[in-house]
């Protein structure tokens, strides 16, 4: 679990100092349109973004345990 914490604070980092395009490459097109997206809304929420990166981090779990 820690590396999956630490990959999502890493995307919040990357979400404020490179492009959409930048973050999609890096991190993947899901991710830009989970995380990237939300934290570069206007009308941003933190409790959003904290839950888009819960969901993210489930899925990560779920997938690495499936072997993927």
């Amino acid at each position: 679990m820690g590396q999956v914490k630490n990959w999502i604070m890493e995307m919040e980092d990357d979400a404020f100092v490179l492009s959409r395009e930048e973050f999609a490459k890096k991190h993947g097109e899901r991710q830009a349109k989970d995380i990237f997206d939300k934290l570069q809304d206007p009308e941003f929420d933190l409790n959003d973004a904290q839950q888009a990166m819960a969901e993210v981090a489930l899925d990560l779990e779920i997938a690495a345990e499936e072997g993927r």
